[in-house]
């Protein structure tokens, strides 16, 4: 059987710098602390606060990735976000479980981290 290892002295690569955080800027339309869980608002094309059973706001989005004042633009989670679920502000996952499914089918997803 011959060896598994090979040595390389040299390597092609690509490097590709990443600015800023990785998340998008929305418009919020309210004031909302990070972690607070969002709903995009058809209507004015903003997020705002989800409320469970709202019919415009009962339906989970993202989630702020920073606090923001209400009208000015809040950082938000982008799909492929893995984010602790013990920091989320405005649900309680022990029976607002439509948030978890909501999330996931934007792309992010939630973690108990110990």
């Amino acid at each position: 059987m011959g060896n598994l290892v090979v040595e390389k002295n040299s390597y092609d690569r690509e490097i590709f710098k990443i600015e800023g955080p990785l998340s998008k800027p929305f418009a919020s339309k309210e004031k909302v602390a990070r972690g607070q869980v969002l709903a995009y608002d058809t209507a004015t094309g903003k997020v705002v606060k989800y409320i469970k059973d709202d019919a415009n706001k009962g339906v989970a989005f993202t989630v702020a990735m920073e606090d923001a004042e209400a009208g000015a633009k809040v950082l938000v989670a982008v799909p492929g976000t893995t984010i602790n679920k013990a920091l989320l502000v405005g649900v309680t996952l022990a029976s607002d479980f439509g948030v978890i499914a909501d999330l996931f089918k934007s792309g992010i997803l939630l973690e108990e981290v110990r």
